[in-house]
């Protein structure tokens, strides 16, 4: 992985050894544009660099919880911001996409982050990385809120089968939903 502040480069080297091809997270990257291409080591040296992509690189990270300690009743946070999470009875440690991840019961499993560590965010978003294999309605991918007057969450299937999101700062007036399309589970049967 190379990068560049300037459009057409120079690049400079940033990663190599990248063992997930489709992605990739500059940690180091500043405010602004940065330019990223990607070349390979073959057995005949450095094949040509790829098409260039553009990334704007804002603020820092406010959190980041790799679930990945693999033992433990805690998920560090990388950032250094002291927003580590404390798991629940309902998490376990299992193999995960790379190195361990967290599994969560379905029922009772949960994190929580520290009190108030929130409040410092405005304009946010939140990704995460999940693999869902609950079948029941209402399960929450993420639930941040003081209960039922203000909350914001993302569930896999609400009620009627949907991705569902809402979020609501006076007790459900003035909700906003998104919902997605409804997907029905089903298994491919070998022929």
């Amino acid at each position: 992985m190379k990068q560049s502040s300037t459009r057409g480069g120079p690049y400079a080297t940033i990663a190599s050894g990248i063992v997930e091809p489709r992605t990739f997270t500059d940690h180091s990257a500043s405010a602004g544009a940065h330019y990223y291409v990607v070349t390979a080591e073959t057995p005949s040296g450095e094949t040509e660099i790829s098409n260039e992509a553009r990334a704007y690189g804002a603020t820092e990270l406010h959190t980041l919880l790799t679930f990945d300690a693999g033992s433990g009743t805690t998920a560090a946070d990388d950032t250094g911001n002291a927003h580590t999470g404390a798991l629940s009875a309902g998490v376990t440690w299992q193999a995960g996409k790379k190195g361990s991840s967290a599994a969560f019961d379905g029922t009772s499993g949960y994190v929580s982050l520290p009190k108030d560590s929130l409040l410092d965010l405005a304009d946010f978003t939140i990704v995460t990385w999940v693999y869902w294999t609950g079948t029941a309605a209402n399960q929450r991918i993420f639930d941040f809120g003081t209960g039922l007057g203000e909350y914001m969450f993302l569930t896999p299937r609400d009620g009627a089968g949907h991705l569902r999101f809402a979020v609501t700062t006076n007790l459900g007036v003035g909700l906003e939903v998104v919902l997605g399309a409804r997907k029905d589970r089903t298994e491919l049967q070998p022929r």
